[in-house]
Parts: structure tokens; C-alpha cells; sequence
């Protein structure tokens, strides 16, 4: 049975700015366009640009712009040219200003270095679970000398310490020396890691995750 938006920000109207992230096992991937029409739980766009392949189905999440996003996961239902049907997957959002929000909570994390023949069968690192983290990345509490920026690491985690563990690899862009107040433990780094290739399931699992805080955050103020 399809869901129905019900939505917890004005609903757009047509003409309103657009970007479609389309999710994918080892991307997202963004493209600008306008809403076109709004009917119910079905939202119709025109992208700037040609979509990526037609993938029936397909995940996404609509970013409406506006003085502040409001985000509405969807999925692909058809495509003519550059102009696409979505069907509503949940309720419209609308408390978040970025587009890749960055916020922090507790992800299970294991993770170890790539080496030319694979994954090393040994040394996983389990770093505090409270961590940054957005759809795109993680970022969280290391040593010295583990990890230089560059390296590619196997990642294995579960988000928010409930549901499955997901199971890909990420990019470490930066290891940064921590100061004092933000040390735990003999974690003394910040290693922040932007992600290669994770399941299109540990993507939406990020996104709600976010939604949830999100909606935490705005009812408490």
C-alpha cells in the first residue's frame, strides 16, 4: 500500500526549487530540477539535467528549497526525458538548513584498513560509538599512526544500536589531533572518512536517523 505524505512542513508548491538524491549502493547522487505538480503522495519534477539511468523503484529523497530544506523520501515511479514521478514514502520534513546535515549519535562501529590484496583479516578497530556522522560519512575517535588521510578502510556498523549491521568501505579525508576537552580515553584524533561504497539501506538508515534527531531537537525548542 503506498504512504501517504502527511506532511510536517508546508507542502511546496509548483515551480519551487528541487534537488533529487538519488541513492545508490556506492553513491548519491544529486540532480537540480523544479516541482512541477503535486498531487496527494506524488510529486512530479523537471531536472535540469538527464537523470541517471531509469531504475523503477529507485530511492530517493526530494530536498525542496526554500528558506529551509524541507526533505521527502520518495521513489522513482516513472520518467519521461527529464521529467520524473515520485510516490511519497513517509511524512515531508522541513527542520534542516543543509543539505548534508552532520550531527552526532551512536553508531556501532568496526572498522579496518584496505590493503592492495583486501581488507587485512585483522586488527578491527572499535572506536567510541558517539560519533559524527551524516549520509555521506562518518567521524570519529582514533590514535596516531592508525589511519592516513587517503587510505581506504572496511567499515562494519550498525546505526543507532538497533537494526541490521551494514558492511562497506569509505575514504579517510582527514585525522586531526583532538584537544584536550574533546579526548576520550587514548582516542586523541579525529578521523573523519567520507563513505565509497555502503548498501542504499544504510543510506536511509542515516537519513531517518537524522530525521529523528532533527525532529527531537526542533520539538524540545
Amino acid at each position: 500500500m503506498p504512504m501517504i505524505a502527511e506532511p510536517t512542513a508546508p507542502v511546496p508548491g509548483p515551480q519551487t526549487g528541487v534537488e533529487v538524491v538519488f541513492l545508490y549502493d556506492d553513491a548519491v547522487v544529486p540532480r537540480s530540477g523544479r516541482l512541477v505538480s503535486h498531487a496527494g503522495s506524488t510529486f512530479e519534477v523537471e531536472l535540469d539535467l538527464e537523470p541517471p539511468a531509469f531504475d523503477p523503484d529507485r530511492r530517493v529523497v526530494l530536498s525542496f528549497r526554500g528558506e529551509r530544506i524541507r526533505r521527502q523520501p520518495a521513489r522513482l515511479v516513472s520518467q519521461r526525458g527529464r521529467r520524473l514521478t515520485f510516490e511519497a514514502r513517509g511524512r515531508l520534513h522541513g527542520e534542516e538548513k543543509r543539505r548534508f546535515p552532520r550531527l552526532v549519535a551512536a553508531i556501532g562501529l568496526r572498522w579496518r584498513l584496505v590493503e592492495a590484496s583486501g581488507p587485512a583479516p585483522w586488527n578491527w578497530h572499535e572506536p567510541d560509538p558517539f560519533m559524527s556522522f551524516s549520509v555521506t560519512g562518518l567521524a570519529f575517535g582514533g590514535r596516531a599512526g592508525q589511519v592516513s588521510a587517503g587510505e581506504r578502510i572496511a567499515v562494519d556498523f550498525q546505526v543507532g544500536g538497533i537494526g541490521p549491521r551494514h558492511h562497506g568501505t569509505a575514504r579517510v579525508i582527514r585525522v586531526a589531533e583532538r584537544s584536550p576537552a574533546d579526548r576520550h580515553g587514548d582516542e586523541d584524533h579525529e578521523i573523519a572518512v567520507e563513505f565509497e561504497r555502503i548498501p542504499a539501506e544504510a543510506r536511509e538508515a542515516l537519513a531517518e536517523l537524522t530525521l529523528r534527531i532533527q525532529r527531537a531537537l526542533t520539538d524540545e525548542g
